[in-house]
């Protein structure tokens, strides 16, 4: 998936229409082409900047009207840095309780000419991504950002609450945030869990965010049981066709 939105920033940024537009350093029209961007690229692109040369804000739009864009542009410089150097920047930042995949993109005036600028795209990890990893793995999953939910498969409410205070404050309190990793045994809601928490791309404050990976003791035993009686039940079924 990730790999399928830089294939697709890199072809926005090598159209001959946005290499004009990006050239001509014209803010206005630079704005209406970031905001027809944003709507092609879905609902999970929430913020999309233009940097130019100078390091300097161009244009930018976003989806939600209460995030930071100079928060954003701030939490994303270090990989807006790598691509006005040439190269493709890649990683995860948090802000106001929300996390991002970001991708920033050199812009060349043509296909091997110099960088103009850098094409900053931020794609929030929602709680559609978290239910695909689940639906993948069969294991919950919180992403958190400080004492924040930004996304979740648990039930909304006490429940996320508590395994945040079950696993981040304990994380917080051994003072080694960016490196710790905890797996621990947790109860919420009667159901026991075997949880695993650790960091993503967690280098600084904004940069990646915490995740909790939680197996739920109860539904793996159900899951062998069921296991069980479908082999059993197979067997059962050998043995009355090795009669006929």
């Amino acid at each position: 998936r990730s790999r399928n939105l830089q294939f697709r920033f890199r072809n926005v940024v090598n159209e001959p229409r946005f290499k004009a537009v990006a050239i001509k350093g014209d803010a206005k029209t630079m704005v209406a082409f970031l905001a027809e961007l944003l709507e092609e690229f879905g609902e999970e692109s929430e913020v999309i900047l233009f940097i130019d040369g100078e390091e300097n804000r161009l244009a930018s739009a976003q989806r939600e009207p209460t995030l930071s864009i100079d928060g954003f542009e701030r939490a994303a410089s270090t990989l807006t840095r790598i691509a006005l150097a040439g190269d493709l920047g890649k990683g995860s930042v948090s802000l106001g309780g929300r996390a991002y995949n970001v991708v920033s993109v050199p812009v060349t005036s043509r296909e091997t000419g110099p960088v103009v600028g850098a094409l900053t795209i931020g794609i929030r990890i929602g709680d559609t991504a978290v239910r695909d990893f689940k639906a993948l793995t069969q294991a919950e999953i919180v992403i958190a950002t400080d004492d924040l939910t930004a996304a979740s498969t648990l039930p909304p409410g006490e429940s996320t609450r508590e395994v945040l205070k079950q696993m981040v404050e304990p994380a917080r309190s051994s003072r080694r945030l960016v490196e710790a990793s905890l797996t621990r045994s947790i109860e919420v809601e009667n159901e026991h869990f075997l949880a695993l928490s650790g960091n993503y791309d967690r280098v600084s404050p904004q940069r990646g965010f915490r995740y909790l990976l939680l197996s739920s003791y109860e539904q793996r035993l159900e899951d062998l049981s069921q296991t069980r009686r479908t082999l059993v039940g197979l067997g059962v079924l050998g043995i009355l066709l090795s009669g006929l």
